[in-house]
């Protein structure tokens, strides 16, 4: 649209006090309309439509972008998430290419237009207030040259308009009714999916091939979840709120308690609504056709000016999107007939009050949105839904574990539905036949989003949804704080800008040379290798080199034997780390694996760094060999520290075994899912590996370690580096690496699922 610089008043009126807010602002000169107010501050009279349509021969249509942002989980305020998205489109327009240093827009700038919504009856309702946000300089279509963005506000529709979808506070009023601790939580969800793996009577498995994953990484999960846990419930009680109630615990409300579902959608719906209504008013003084565009008819332009939405969803935000666009697909035969259809109508999403008084319903209640609509839930705004994008996306495994609240989604492609369901009979095309646009994208180091290939395998996805991408990229190298980048990243923000809201060819935009580095950017995969494989193992090295520096210098027993103790107890809250980080990459890398896509086992950077892993191995194994016999030969030992170190290393071989076994008994032998081979276990490799290695190490020490010592000295001819610290720094990496190695080795054989090309 063209820009225009003429002052126009903006006027809100307050129902409450009967009065109006009257704020200069730079605008159109057109009518405003507001809560069925209308208010003209320019001597233009509009022309009918009726004559408009009479004198006009060629009607152009225009768009209004609306992006709707919908939060993940948290604590989240209102219009706290909409900030970045805005900070980041500003900066888009104005062509940078790097996020600015500090940010512009401010939680109050923007709650200034939109207002609070308001808390009626224990319900957050978007009533009187606007429900989008406008800033100047943030134009629908990009110009070469625009003004510094500085946070303007603009009511005129020229700008892109921002919504902010809040639902963080029915999340946090129902978990504490319904709300588990999640040592409780992990094992219901655990049996859940053992009684699902069991086989049929036929003896078939009823977990596909595709969902296989779940189990070894949930007890993975639920192994370290349930002692972080225990570990900060007693040291830390303000960090395990933080974590396992207002993070981990809006996961748990919405995956198990389904009236969080159905009230969550009805906000979605209500607020969707809301901006369509709002729009209408401001856009068209005359609804004269209320099933074509002419509803969008502007008075003072010759177009149509029509509301486009992109649904830009984030985290568990992005299940609740899916939620609500398929529910505004069901027909009006789900809610006529409840309980005729598997999983609908949803729970919670029409209130005891509504149901009540439904003979007379208020606006934006349940029955007043049944009314209003002919087919479909979503009929009224549902058709301006353009693009759907989502960001950390968890919906795949939210089909997988929470299997039993999608059964309305019927079987994937294919295959009937239960009961005989059919999509059909369920849900409803769009009045144009057009499909939303669904843009996916995930970091490979952001444990809860990846592809979605479950999703997409559902035979209504490809009735309602057109995939565009569905991108897994390597841009943020630290593991789960790549969850929360996304909003600061610029390249992102400006791919979805120009593919969805300018509506660019992905052919050009790739042609353009933007985006080569896109989807791996240099030195990333580094960063990931450094924090899912060193930077753990080097925290384990200091540790471990501490207390054996301790058992090995000290005299006394009993100071030995704590020394003992500590160096295992480390090493057992270690380890646990270092599996889960091994384990979950594995699961996020093996949605890669398929032939068909890019193969794990033929990724250059993967294959390098397992020789890498073999090379290190080896390298290791060889210096302990060297070192161990070198440094019994360099020093003259007495009987007594001969006597000393022996009686060490018994201590940590009796303590390590006897914490094993115990781990064993109260953990391991607990699970009811199948039984688990000792080999298959890193820690009885390591146990194995390393007391081999030191075995091998002490026997040419007595037997070779003359011819040893002379042969490092005529190479390296300083005594001094063949000490005890050198000596148990090499034995202590040795250990954590041969860890590393074997987890990785187990992870790979037991996550990786999809088919290998033949012979590799």
């Amino acid at each position: 649209m063209e820009s225009r610089t003429t002052e126009s008043l903006y006027c809100k009126y307050n129902k409450k006090t009967e009065s109006f807010l009257t704020i200069c602002q730079s605008g159109l000169h057109k009518p405003f309309y507001f809560n069925n107010f209308q208010f003209d501050f320019t001597e233009h009279k509009p022309t009918s439509d009726k004559n408009r349509m009479e004198t006009d021969k060629k009607i152009e249509t225009k768009h209004i972008n609306y992006i709707i942002v919908v939060h993940g989980i948290g604590d989240q305020r209102t219009n706290e998430t909409v900030m970045p998205v805005i900070n980041r489109f500003a900066e888009v327009r104005q062509d940078a290419h790097e996020p600015q240093k500090r940010e512009v827009v401010t939680l109050g700038m923007v709650t200034s237009q939109t207002g609070r919504p308001e808390m009626i009856g224990g319900e957050m309702t978007f009533s009187h207030t606007f429900p989008w946000s406008e800033f100047e300089n943030i134009p629908q279509e990009p110009y070469a040259k625009l003004p510094p963005f500085l946070g303007g506000s603009s009511f005129t529709g020229e700008n892109i308009r921002f919504v902010d979808m809040h639902w963080a506070d029915i999340m946090e009023n129902d978990f504490k009714h319904v709300g588990q601790k999640v040592g409780e939580w992990a094992k219901s969800i655990i049996g859940r999916l053992e009684v699902k793996a069991r086989p049929d009577k036929d003896g078939k498995s009823r977990v596909t091939t595709s969902e296989a994953w779940v189990m070894p990484i949930l007890y993975q999960l639920e192994e370290t979840l349930i002692f972080l846990d225990n570990l900060l419930s007693a040291k830390f009680p303000f960090v395990e709120d933080l974590i396992f109630n207002k993070f981990l615990g809006d996961v748990q409300v919405y995956g198990e308690y389904q009236q969080i579902r159905g009230k969550a959608v009805r906000r979605f719906h209500n607020l969707m609504e809301k901006i369509e209504r709002e729009h209408i008013k401001q856009f068209s003084s005359e609804s004269i056709d209320e099933e074509g565009d002419r509803r969008y008819f502007s008075n003072y332009e010759n177009a149509y000016v029509k509301p486009r939405y992109t649904i830009l969803a984030h985290s568990l935000g992005t299940v609740m999107a899916m939620d609500a666009l398929l529910y505004a697909h069901t027909s009006k035969e789900v809610y006529e007939f409840p309980g005729k259809f598997s999983n609908l109508p949803f729970t919670g999403y029409a209130n005891k009050y509504e149901k009540i008084n439904e003979h007379s319903p208020k606006e934006d209640s349940h029955y007043w949105l049944l009314r209003n609509c002919k087919n479909y839930l979503g009929e009224k705004w549902l058709d301006n839904v353009a693009s759907f994008v989502t960001l950390g996306s968890p919906i795949d495994k939210f089909l997988t574990i929470w299997w039993q609240n999608y059964v309305y989604l019927g079987k994937d492609k294919g295959n009937l539905s239960k009961r005989g369901d059919t999509v059909d009979q369920i849900f409803m095309q769009r009045r144009d036949g057009s499909k939303i646009k669904h843009y996916n994208y995930c970091d490979e180091q952001d444990p809860v989003g990846h592809q979605l290939d479950k999703f997409k395998s559902k035979k209504i996805y490809e009735r309602i949804f057109d995939i565009k991408e569905d991108m897994v990229f390597n841009r943020y190298g630290t593991p789960g704080v790549a969850h929360v980048k996304y909003w600061e990243d610029i390249d992102l923000f400006k791919r979805i800008i120009r593919l969805v809201v300018d509506k660019e060819p992905e052919v050009q935009l790739e042609n353009s040379g933007d985006f080569d580095d896109f989807e791996y950017k240099k030195g990333t995969y580094g960063k990931v290798l450094f924090f899912s494989y060193g930077m753990l193992q080097m925290l384990g090295v200091s540790i471990t080199t501490f207390f054996m520096m301790w058992g090995f210098s000290t005299r006394n027993w009993e100071t030995s034997v704590i020394g003992s103790l500590g160096l295992v107890a480390s090493l057992y809250l270690l380890r646990k780390f270092i599996k889960i980080s091994i384990w979950w990459r594995q699961v996020l890398k093996s949605k890669n694996t398929s032939v068909k896509t890019k193969n794990y086992a033929l990724e250059w950077q993967a294959k390098v760094f397992r020789i890498f892993m073999k090379a290190m191995t080896f390298v290791l194994v060889v210096l302990d060999w060297v070192y161990i016999p070198t440094r019994f030969q360099l020093v003259n030992i007495s009987d007594a520290d001969q006597v000393h170190y022996l009686n060490y290393f018994r201590d940590l071989v009796i303590i390590g075994f006897a914490g094993w076994i115990l781990h064993y008994l109260l953990y391991t032998k607990k699970r009811s899912g199948g039984k688990i081979s000792l080999w298959k276990l890193a820690e009885i490799r390591t146990f194995v590996w390393s007391s081999l290695i030191v075995g091998v190490g002490i026997y040419i020490s007595i037997y070779h370690g003359a011819d040893i010592q002379l042969f490092m000295l005529s190479i390296i001819p300083f005594e001094n580096l063949y000490n005890n610290f050198f000596t148990i720094i090499l034995i202590s990496t040795t250990l954590i690496w041969l860890y590393t190695v074997a987890c990785h080795r187990i992870a790979r054989e037991t996550v990786i699922l999809r088919e290998r090309p033949k012979g590799k």
